[in-house]
């Protein structure tokens, strides 16, 4: 058994890092952050997010600019229909605005002599959303990601490991060039959760989501898959993790793998801060965010 769980181990620790949380991305597939331990037969869970993301990305070559906040609140149902297998239903809400984080970016940005991308060309705290000559955004705006309904199967589970595998299939509202599509889209992917001792936990996540090209888009530029990983180590109180998604495109600056690190610390038995950060400023990645997730039950 202890020669199985370090093979698995050793699969999710190679595997390449991304990131998450994108207007362009989340217009074609959408990650809900489901990685905690499935609930047991007949008990259930729930859980709200609330992160807030200072978002800022130029494709020099093809006249697509990102440059907003979004506030985002998801939140995550799930009911042991079994011993073996629960139920789980996702949704998220997300408020485009102008924000008012860019001074702090780019005054830390300036501090660690990193590269500004040219932020000083748009007014601080905006709206900017333009893909090519497909769509403009400039006001601040509520959206409705797609509803998720997706099962769990519990591969392994005992006191101190499990690894539960999940599918969920999307139910598109509505469609909005460059934020929704009614195009159908299904994630699968694998939760591996660890408790070594009292002190420390290990945690392992990857899933793959497989998405329809949206009608605004060119046939030749998109992947048909994003991979979303994520690892993370904890103790006690304090958990540090990298987390990540590969990009549907397949040429330019917006094709490019991107990774982020974070923090989550646990304030009480039920809240949680969150802080993510870009480890180098990646186009499919907010710069950095920042939110805190409260658990129900």
């Amino acid at each position: 058994m202890k020669k199985k769980i370090f093979l698995i181990m050793v699969f999710f620790f190679a595997v390449r890092l991304l990131a998450v949380d994108f207007p362009l991305i989340q217009s074609l597939a959408f990650f809900p952050y489901l990685e905690d331990k499935a609930p047991d037969y007949k008990n259930f869970s729930l859980s709200f997010s609330l992160i807030n993301s200072n978002i800022y990305s130029l494709e020099h070559t093809n006249n697509t600019f990102v440059d907003l906040e979004t506030l985002s609140l998801s939140g995550d149902f799930r009911y042991g229909l079994s011993k073996k297998i629960s139920l789980d239903f996702n949704f998220k809400i997300s408020y485009f605005y102008g924000g008012f984080f860019d001074g702090l970016t780019e005054n830390f940005h300036n501090f660690f002599n990193m590269p500004s991308n040219y932020r000083e060309i748009r007014p601080r705290n905006s709206v900017h959303y333009t893909y090519k000559e497909v769509f403009l955004y400039e006001n601040k705006s509520i959206n409705l990601s797609p509803f998720l309904l997706g099962l769990s199967y519990k591969f392994i589970q005992n006191k101190d490991f499990s690894l539960t595998g999940r599918v969920s299939f999307a139910i598109p509202l509505y469609t909005k060039k460059g934020i929704n599509s009614t195009k159908f889209f299904i994630n699968c992917g694998f939760v591996l959760n660890w408790h070594l001792n009292d002190n420390w936990d290990i945690k392992a996540v990857y899933y793959r989501s497989y998405f329809q090209r949206p009608n605004w888009s060119n046939t030749n530029e998109l992947k048909e898959n994003i991979n979303y990983y994520k690892v993370a180590l904890a103790y006690k109180k304090l958990e540090l993790f990298f987390i990540g998604r590969s990009s549907p495109f397949i040429q330019g600056d917006f094709a490019n793998t991107a990774y982020q690190m974070g923090i989550s610390y646990k304030l009480s038995s039920k809240l949680y801060l969150i802080f993510i950060e870009d480890l180098i400023l990646y186009d499919t990645s907010p710069d950095f965010s920042l939110g805190i997730k409260y658990k129900l039950k």
